[in-house]
């Protein structure tokens, strides 16, 4: 180790000394760059980037623009983070200017109906995914074409739509479920898909492997689904169209594959979804619902006391690239997280590996 260093800082010197002779005498003005400083050159070690960029580079900051002005957001904080997850109620056109504050990506939930950030003045409000499905084709593409420009005007790069899941009706999901027809999901997510690529905003498919059968709400409490062959056909379908969609993954047990662990944390789960897509961009559910903190084995309780920075260290684990958070997340608790993220990239090889691939995987989108 010493002799390589000594050989380092000998290289260094004579490169310096060359270039100081050239500076005053110009010997080399005419044979272009001598071979010797060549080799020198590309013996110097490479920059790569640093720990805390790749981390910081799979984490999105959750931001609630119905609550923020410009004078109180730490922009700078925020955009140290690959990515920005908005949220609100209502947010108006005069709000989304804030936007440009930001230089990551833009991530945001636009299904319609009641799950639409942008919906204040200035934006098209958008029936819900339900009543979308019921219109004619063209009158829904009118719609969605008109909101996806909207979209893109404000600087959106990322909509979590469409929801694939399949249920005649749902007591948690409601009107965010399109119908319990397969063929119709597909053909009218495909049709959302379209009109916002065109945009060349990014859709992120939802809630993998499928939670059209769940009947508690996930932000709450655990459940699990059996996932069948038209939850599956859905998401080949897509990915088999457009390999290069977002998917989101679900908080919720899978009974014929791992009942008690939630799919996200699952590296089976997400895995079956990489090893059959592999150009897909796993994004996970907000981490801090309940039903990610889930443990099976553990009193009553204590049941749901696993902590966020655990949750998500084990989402990564499990072969997410995109780790979501929703609006209670402050941002203490987004740096306690990345700070045990950065730990384990830097002791855990397979962390490591695990995060490099995704940020490589996120850099081939943008």
């Amino acid at each position: 180790m010493k002799l390589k260093t000594s050989l380092f800082i000998f290289l260094l010197i004579l490169l310096s000394i060359l270039l100081g002779v050239n500076y005053f005498f110009e010997p080399f003005k005419n044979l272009g760059k001598p071979a010797i400083v060549q080799e020198i050159v590309s013996a110097l070690p490479s920059v790569g980037p640093s720990a805390s960029d790749q981390v910081n580079k799979i984490m999105a900051f959750p931001l609630d623009l119905s609550a923020s002005t410009a004078a109180s957001v730490d922009w700078e904080r925020i955009n140290k983070f690959g990515f920005t997850t908005i949220f609100g109620e209502k947010i108006s056109s005069q709000s989304a200017a804030l936007l440009k504050n930001l230089n990551n990506q833009i991530i945001v939930d636009h299904e319609g109906g009641t799950v639409q950030r942008f919906a204040g003045a200035g934006f098209t409000k958008v029936p819900s995914w339900r009543d979308l499905c019921a219109m004619p084709e063209a009158s829904m593409s009118a719609v969605l074409k008109k909101s996806a420009q909207e979209l893109k005007n404000i600087g959106v790069d990322i909509v979590l739509a469409p929801v694939t899941d399949l249920a005649n009706s749902n007591q948690v999901l409601k009107s965010r479920i399109c119908s319990a027809e397969v063929d119709l999901v597909a053909s009218r997510s495909a049709q959302l898909i379209a009109l916002l690529t065109q945009q060349e905003i990014l859709p992120v498919i939802k809630h993998f492997p499928g939670i059209g059968s769940t009947k508690k709400d996930l932000h709450q409490s655990f459940d699990r689904v059996e996932v069948g062959e038209k939850d599956a056909f859905i998401y080949q379908k897509l990915l088999n169209i457009y390999p290069h969609l977002g998917v989101m993954t679900a908080h919720v047990g899978v009974t014929n594959q791992d009942a008690d662990l939630p799919c996200s944390l699952s590296a089976d789960c997400v895995g079956e979804l990489l090893a059959a897509f592999p150009s897909a961009l796993v994004f996970s559910d907000a981490l801090e619902m309940k039903a990610a903190a889930y443990q099976k084995n553990a009193s009553a309780s204590a049941q749901y006391n696993k902590s966020l920075e655990q949750v998500a260290l084990e989402a990564v684990r499990a072969g997410n690239n995109v780790l979501i958070f929703g609006p209670g997340v402050d941002a203490a608790s987004i740096e306690r997280v990345y700070q045990v993220l950065l730990a384990a990239y830097q002791q855990d090889s397979v962390i490591k590996n695990r995060i490099d691939q995704s940020v490589k995987k996120i850099n081939s989108y943008q």
